[in-house]
């Protein structure tokens, strides 16, 4: 229920006259060491605290928030971000997509960028995924024991965590008072101004659905289009509801059957274009879950306004095409060639930013990759937020006795936090976590005087190395002292220069790697 007006004068005549003491007592029972000591931010911490606590929280207010519900979110002049600590995520991942798999046991820290570069942490957080923020909370999601995901809210300090149950935050409004959640086949909105009703929708058991987006008016929902005898799906069908009338059902449209695909459609993207919107649906196929077509639909919230605008994009397997990008305005459209990670594309050790005008470069060969060494970085996680280039970078190990079928498996050794300035091109580490070491049992032949010649081996020996005929090269720092016993004259190349597997056995050691991927020790198995 929203709070009258006379105990809100109440509460704030309260909090003017006790402010001072209760400043007095959180100094005195503050047991967070680890934050920073400087008077200037304990007063900040407290300013924010109180006012996320005292707001009347029917009086959202989200201004100066760019990039809301994504992994760099800034607030006011500060970028907002989870650093993952060494259990958040699986230890190791297929393809290196390290944020695909989170766990229930792990412990990150929510931590702010500042504007004059320095970082601090404002507090643990056992989530995973986006931030998204309103009225000086954030909400987040985490993992359960169960496999599923549950959300919560908490205050800028990580305090009065308030339970928002079963399912994963699923979007925002722009002005960042209705906030969506569920999992793969529900959905509901909350008015997070509202302290009576606070569930404006919710889907209904057994109907699965599909939640699409805000829109400027309202929010829409895919879901399935039954028969008149309502046992039998006809379509799926794209609904929405207005936030004035949000008991009002209003049927966009039918999704158009797809003859050239045997799969179902998934939701990509939506594109506003004032009250217009663009609505982008793929279809996959194989086990490898591949691209094979395109369908682009426009629409209002209003019914019987979805068009079907573009379904012919001639994709080709080959091409192992991306999902397309629309750039409306005022009614006008352009389709083009989308990145690997919608308006940005990463290809390696270089990020590009797609508009109108093209593929335009943001920072090259961040790293390099060299096709002879076991270990190698790549991109997590790209967003340009307020003209700045913010970047999530993994140094991993490929462990190939992991790998599922043809998908590579990699354990991450380091997470570089890096930002790259507006207007600059250089990039500028600005927080990390590093694991301690990584064991890796290898066959081993040391070739010259500082090189070695290995093929890594599975931890468990009864493990099939049939997939692990892989070798590769590292050189041996001065530090690391080793007698080796076996050793070849110099290693063989195949057709596509990759190196062969020596015809000798080698030696059965354990390497060491640190965590930037450089050998660090050798022992005996």
């Amino acid at each position: 229920m929203i709070k009258r007006v006379r105990s809100v004068f109440v509460m704030l005549c309260m909090g003017m006259l006790l402010c001072s003491c209760t400043l007095s007592q959180k100094a005195e029972s503050d047991t967070k060491t680890e934050q920073s000591s400087e008077s200037s931010d304990k007063t900040e911490k407290s300013d924010t605290k109180k006012q996320g606590e005292n707001q009347d929280n029917g009086n959202v207010q989200n201004e100066n928030i760019i990039n809301n519900g994504a992994y760099f979110v800034k607030i006011g002049s500060d970028i907002y971000f989870r650093k993952y600590g060494e259990y958040a995520l699986e230890k190791n991942a297929l393809f290196g997509e390290f944020l695909e798999y989170p766990t229930f046991t792990g412990i990150s820290w929510i931590c702010r960028l500042r504007e004059d570069g320095k970082v601090e942490e404002l507090f643990k957080d056992s989530g995973y995924g986006k931030l998204y923020y309103s009225n000086q909370r954030f909400y987040l999601s985490e993992m359960t024991d169960d496999g599923t995901s549950k959300s919560y809210s908490v205050n800028m300090e990580g305090e009065d965590r308030k339970e928002l149950g079963a399912g994963a935050i699923l979007g925002i409004s722009e002005n960042g008072q209705y906030l969506a959640k569920g999992d793969w086949n529900s959905a509901v909105v909350i008015d997070l101004s509202s302290k009576e009703t606070p569930y404006i929708w919710a889907s209904e058991e057994g109907s699965p659905v599909v939640f699409l987006g805000f829109v400027n008016d309202g929010f829409l929902i895919e879901g399935d289009n039954y028969s008149t005898d309502g046992y039998n799906v006809t379509s799926r069908q794209i609904f929405g509801r207005s936030f004035d009338k949000p008991d009002e059902n209003i049927i966009v449209g039918d999704l158009s059957e797809n003859k050239e695909s045997y799969s179902s459609p998934e939701f990509k993207r939506l594109t506003m274009d004032g009250k217009d919107f663009y609505l982008t649906f793929g279809y996959y196929g194989g086990t490898g879950h591949f691209l094979e077509n395109v369908e682009i639909y426009k629409a209002r919230l209003e019914e019987n306004s979805l068009e079907l605008i573009s379904q012919d994009t001639g994709i080709q397997e080959e091409t192992a095409p991306n999902i397309p990008l629309i750039f409306a305005n005022n009614g006008k459209i352009d389709i083009l060639a989308g990145g690997s990670d919608g308006e940005l594309d990463i290809d390696e050790g270089s990020v590009y930013k797609i508009d109108r005008k093209g593929r335009q470069p943001l920072i090259s060969d961040l790293f390099k990759v060299d096709p002879n060494s076991q270990t190698g970085q790549s991109i997590g996680k790209a967003e340009l937020v307020d003209g700045d280039l913010l970047l999530m970078v993994f140094t991993q190990i490929y462990t190939p006795y992991q790998d599922v079928g043809w998908r590579m498996s990699y354990s991450r050794l380091n997470t570089e936090y890096i930002v790259v300035r507006k207007g600059s091109n250089k990039p500028k580490v600005f927080e990390q976590w590093s694991d301690s070491e990584f064991k890796q049992n290898a066959e081993v032949w040391k070739t010259g005087e500082n090189t070695l010649l290995y093929r890594p081996l599975p931890d468990n020996p009864t493990e099939s190395e049939l997939s692990t005929d892989i070798v590769y090269s590292v050189p041996i720092p001065e530090s690391v002292k080793y007698n080796f016993s076996v050793q070849i004259s110099s290693p063989q190349k195949d057709e596509y220069g990759e190196f062969k597997l020596p015809d000798t056995e080698g030696e059965k050691l354990q390497l060491i790697f640190d965590h930037t991927g450089a050998l660090r020790d050798i022992v005996k198995e």
